[in-house]
């Protein structure tokens, strides 16, 4: 009919289970006499667990007391490595002191060995300077001697050289020669002054050697004896100090 639901009266499907083929296991039926309560769990072995602690424990001692033992041991060998560092550098120094005197004292000998022996050496030097210096101060005697024989007008050359160190604003000065040179130089003079006024004076030294004279004026002194050109000349061939010591 229409606009009317049909009931469907059909029965719900059941699922159907296809049974086992295999039997079904055997069931254990306890004896007589047996109980049919579960089987106790095993006993704890409670002495060998306390003996592995007691193991455990005994190491864990030894390990402990031996770090401590360790850090100890240490420290008490870093401080007497120290100690005896210390000690050993103290030594050391000493011994280093020790050393540097005995070296100071050998270096001390050695110089008064050397200057010992040097002494003599020094000394015949000097006795060989002066020997020779009198050699060459009697050789330019001799030479000073023969040149003025030859030539005596020599002694001319000496006295103008001599004055012409005198300053220029000098109006007077001394002429102190050998009699035997003054005597040259007065003539040699007046031929060149002339009759006019001289500025001149000679004196006669018999002390002084020929060839060699000493120019004095009022504010000057020239001193040109042989003796101080010779040692002129040896101060030049031996040292200033010779020329000094003169």
């Amino acid at each position: 009919m229409a606009g009317s639901i049909i009931k469907d009266d059909t029965p719900p499907i059941r699922r159907w289970i296809v049974p086992s083929m295999e039997p079904p296991p055997e069931r254990i039926v306890p004896e007589k006499g047996e109980a049919s309560h579960p089987p106790a769990a095993p006993k704890r072995d409670v002495e060998r667990e306390l003996a592995v602690a007691r193991e455990e424990g005994y190491r864990e001692g030894q390990r402990a007391a031996g770090e401590a033992a360790y850090r100890k041991g240490y420290q008490e060998g870093l401080e007497e490595g120290q100690r005896r560092a210390a000690e050993q550098a103290r030594q050391n120094e000493s011994s280093l002191d020790a050393e540097r005197q005995r070296l100071r004292e050998r270096a001390v000998r050695l110089e008064q060995i050397l200057t010992a022996l040097a002494e003599p050496v020094a000394q015949l030097d000097k006795e060989v300077e002066e020997q020779l210096l009198e050699l060459v101060l009697a050789v330019s005697r001799q030479l000073i001697r023969r040149e003025l024989k030859a030539d005596p007008g020599q002694i001319i050359a000496v006295v103008r050289e001599a004055v012409s160190l005198l300053p220029v604003a000098t109006r007077e000065y001394r002429l102190a020669l050998h009699p035997e040179d003054a005597a040259l130089v007065r003539e040699a003079l007046a031929m060149e002054d002339g009759q006019g006024n001289r500025p001149w004076t000679i004196v006669e030294d018999p002390t002084l050697t020929r060839g060699g004279c000493r120019v004095v004026s009022e504010i000057s002194y020239i001193d040109a004896t042989v003796e101080r050109q010779l040692a002129a000349v040896a101060a030049g061939l031996l040292g200033d100090e010779r020329e000094e010591g003169r």
